[in-house]
């Protein structure tokens, strides 16, 4: 077992913020800005519209080593690009895919910083 914190505890920790609310707080952080208003109205109407977003993020949350970090979040970002619906892309309901690559940087951990 690794002796690294996980990625939700790290990113949990740099914002103050309850375990349970890392995916909700993560996808925030995260949509494209221009379709972020609609985005967090659907997510108040339908949470379980960004269902594999969520399970995405928990996947990147239980992740302890930069490698296996990173190989997630570059699923995430291949989902948005490549399984989303084309009206999201339109409009923007969806993850960026340059604040993915940079938020391991933003954690204040050095276990999940690009190199």
């Amino acid at each position: 077992m690794s002796s690294q914190p996980s990625f939700q505890h790290a990113y949990c920790e740099s914002r103050n913020l309850e375990a349970a609310g890392f995916e909700r707080a993560f996808l925030k952080e995260v949509l494209y800005p221009i379709g972020k208003p609609l985005s967090l109205l659907i997510l108040a109407l339908h949470p379980n519209f960004f269902r594999d977003e969520f399970d995405l993020i928990a996947q990147i949350g239980n992740t302890t080593e930069f490698e296996s970090f990173a190989a997630r979040r570059n699923k995430l970002i291949d989902f948005t690009l490549y399984q989303i619906a084309p009206w999201r892309k339109l409009v923007g309901v969806r993850t960026s895919g340059r604040k993915l690559f940079h938020i391991g940087n933003k954690v204040g951990s050095d276990s999940f910083r690009d190199r």
